[in-house]
């Protein structure tokens, strides 16, 4: 295909999907994850993973997203 396109209607209408993190807060996990890694060696990855996963689902939790529940 020559172009593709993504439609998320079903995954708005079925799922009932919201953002959790706005813009801001995304790029501060990303960021925050990529100069741990590249830039602390020894660093535990995994330690921070679940922590900023566990963030994310108090987030969610939160802002009421149906899949928390």
């Amino acid at each position: 295909a020559g172009l593709l396109k993504l439609n998320c209607d079903k995954a708005l209408f079925h799922l009932q999907w919201r953002p959790v993190l706005n813009f801001s807060e995304t790029a501060e996990f990303t960021g925050s994850w990529y100069n741990s890694y590249y830039n602390k060696p020894g660093f535990d990855m995994f330690e921070l993973t679940i922590k900023q996963i566990k963030t994310f689902e108090s987030k969610a939790d939160q802002k009421q997203i149906s899949w928390t529940k």
